[in-house]
């Protein structure tokens, strides 16, 4: 059955979260989405601020965790990807995280 439904379930998307409460500004993210504020400072120029993490096999502490995780950081620097994706990081991708092995349906 788990066959059946995975080309249903195999997809996956990223996403940002920003939160404003008080006068603080929390982010979340995951995957390749990434939060960018752009300010302008006194001059009138306009700057941008990246505030988020990218997770990718460009980001040493990502590959870090995944070798915690058993994988090979050597050989995702090479191969520039986790299976056939960039980032490291996603919800969804059932096809990639090969982890579920029963689902109730």
């Amino acid at each position: 059955r788990l066959q059946e439904l995975e080309p249903l379930i195999s997809g996956g998307c990223t996403a940002v979260v920003a939160v404003v409460c008080g006068n603080k500004l929390y982010v979340a993210n995951v995957g390749d989405s990434r939060a960018v504020v752009v300010r302008q400072t006194p001059n009138g120029a306009l700057e941008t601020l990246q505030l988020s993490t990218d997770h990718d096999v460009k980001n040493e502490e990502e590959l870090k965790r995944l070798e915690k995780l058993g994988l090979n950081p050597e050989e995702l620097k090479r191969a520039g990807r986790l299976g056939p994706q960039e980032n490291t990081r996603s919800i969804g991708d059932y096809n990639i995280k090969k982890g579920y092995q029963s689902v109730d349906v």
